[in-house]
């Protein structure tokens, strides 16, 4: 378990169940500031809703940049 949410989540349990998933990057958390993330899934072939949703997700709130020192 530790390897796959180091890894990105379980999108790869999706992906691997043939659905199609992503992991879209939605800023900082205000106490910790690490990256904090919204996760989605959808029905086989719903490749490009899941593209159009991240697209929506980025006009709304753009990420930034990593702070300088973050790491």
């Amino acid at each position: 378990r530790a390897n796959v949410t180091a890894s990105g989540g379980f999108c790869g349990m999706w992906n691997v169940a043939g659905f199609p998933a992503i992991t879209i990057p939605f800023g900082l958390d205000p106490i910790t500031k690490t990256p904090t993330g919204v996760q989605v899934a959808a029905p086989i072939g719903s490749d490009a809703l899941l593209l159009s949703i991240a697209k929506a997700f980025e006009n709304w709130q753009p990420w930034q940049a990593v702070p300088a020192g973050w790491a």
